[in-house]
């Protein structure tokens, strides 16, 4: 975010871009596993005054010859804010949304229910509290939803194997009983681990279906 234009704005965004896009590699990783990087600029001042409707504007590296030979990797957009005019009141409500997201500092302080209540800047607020987790914290994240995932695959896969074995309707019973103290057993692990790797109380609730006391309880 930059309050006014100087020449020298381009360079940085650059720099930042760059260098997020080199530290995903560690020591020895191959470079397939490189994923795009986005720079995204919101500048409070109009530095192109010779295109005065647009205020969007996206770069890519291409082919000068033919544009639409492009190497992936690196974009940028930059998005001159005095020139945004919202056209109506809804547009105008999810422009002081966004507003309203920009100017949190820290995940960890009151957000706006007006937030949580538009799916943009709820999905947006996701990435804001993933981006301020510690590695063990990421870890114990991608931990439960690959739990989630496998619990999904289980219960698919048993639901079909027992429709071709004719299982009885008390063995399904059964099965689902056990799959329901099972799924509980592993919430429960879940938050211990999430626990210790440091993640907020309210954070696990969400991620395990715990209570708040539930999961005070397992400290």
């Amino acid at each position: 975010m930059q309050m006014y234009w100087t020449d020298s704005f381009t360079s940085r965004v650059l720099f930042n871009a760059s260098k997020a896009y080199v530290r995903q590699l560690t020591k020895g990783k191959d470079y397939k596993y490189l994923q795009p990087v986005y720079a995204l600029a919101f500048v409070n001042e109009i530095f192109e005054p010779t295109k005065p409707e647009e205020y969007y504007h996206h770069y890519k590296i291409v082919n000068i010859q033919d544009t639409n030979e492009q190497i992936k990797g690196l974009e940028f957009v930059f998005i001159e804010l005095p020139k945004f005019k919202p056209s109506n009141k809804g547009e105008k409500k999810l422009h002081e949304l966004w507003l309203d997201f920009l100017n949190i500092e820290d995940s960890t302080v009151h957000v706006p229910e007006e937030l949580f209540d538009e799916a943009a800047t709820r999905e947006a607020l996701g990435y804001l509290e993933e981006g301020a987790y510690t590695e063990a914290q990421m870890n114990a994240y991608d931990y439960y939803w690959d739990s989630v995932s496998m619990e999904k695959t289980l219960y698919v896969d048993g639901y079909a194997d027992g429709k071709v074995e004719g299982l009885e309707e008390g063995m399904v019973k059964g099965e689902a009983k056990g799959k329901a103290e099972g799924s509980v057993e592993k919430s429960i692990e879940i938050a211990r681990n999430s626990l210790r790797a440091g993640l907020p109380v309210e954070t696990i609730s969400q991620i395990t279906s715990l209570s708040a006391e539930e999961i005070e309880a397992l400290k």
